[in-house]
């Protein structure tokens, strides 16, 4: 949006006091991801990960757009939860599906380095640590693209620009899974699905919360603060350990 004015800006705040005020949905992050929504549809679907903390999907939507150009979608999902998504318009014009849906890996492939090496560096303190990504695809031309080391007629053109993907095979930091269309959750940033197609999808990447759930969290929140308090305060205070045992009885 170009020169943003206050009217903009007001309803920018209508929507963030709405978000605040109405959240029934929510970004769920599991500690065993096998229990995640996420993994259990691939293992559905037959697709069997070794390591599901990280998961990417990617699709891309053929010639869509203006000038021939095709929207593409990733997402990135950590501990069942998702972390990264962006819906685009990529700038080259491909000459075909497979070559939207290889340009699509490309780019999800840089998102997902970006946080692979930031939760290894974390986690390992090893940025460089060899972890293999599931990559999720609808499009087993981009599949094979990707995963065979020789050029073609139709691929050498793109070859050296929108081969990450492929790179990143080589060095075993991602693995391509195949999946049909019903079930590739990239779909939702790259297709006009309707409200009854995008809920199934829509229940994997967001869970329900209930009002009893956002009242236990304010609650948590609460009690937490307190206790930072009391921790802060010098040893032997006494209204201070007062306050605390009236919060937490016991």
């Amino acid at each position: 949006m170009n020169w943003p004015g206050r009217a903009h800006f007001k309803a920018l705040l209508h929507l963030l006091h709405h978000l605040r005020c109405h959240p029934t949905q929510a970004l769920v992050f599991y500690k065993d991801w096998r229990q995640s929504p996420v993994y259990q549809m691939l293992s559905s679907q037959g697709i069997q990960i070794s390591d599901g903390t990280l998961i990417w999907f990617t699709d891309a939507s053929h010639g869509d757009c203006d000038e021939s150009r095709s929207t593409a979608c990733y997402m990135g999902f950590f501990q069942g939860g998702l972390i990264d998504a962006s819906s685009f318009v990529a700038q080259p014009i491909p000459h075909s599906t497979a070559e939207s849906e290889t340009i699509a890996l490309a780019t999800g492939a840089m998102a997902c380095t970006y946080a692979r090496r930031g939760i290894a560096s974390v986690l390992y303190d090893d940025p460089d640590r060899l972890w293999t990504v599931p990559m999720i695809s609808d499009s087993q031309a981009a599949i094979a693209m990707n995963s065979q080391d020789k050029p073609t007629r139709r691929s050498r053109h793109i070859e050296r620009r929108w081969f990450y993907a492929r790179q990143e095979r080589l060095a075993s930091r991602l693995a391509f899974h195949h999946i049909d269309a019903d079930h590739s959750l990239a779909d939702l940033g790259t297709k006009n699905l309707t409200a009854e197609d995008a809920a199934y999808k829509l229940s994997i990447v967001e869970r329900a919360v209930s009002d009893q759930a956002i009242g236990n969290a304010n609650e948590t929140s609460s009690c937490s603060t307190n206790i930072v308090r009391a921790s802060q305060s010098k040893k032997g205070d006494g209204p201070t350990s007062s306050s605390v045992t009236q919060d937490h009885p016991g």
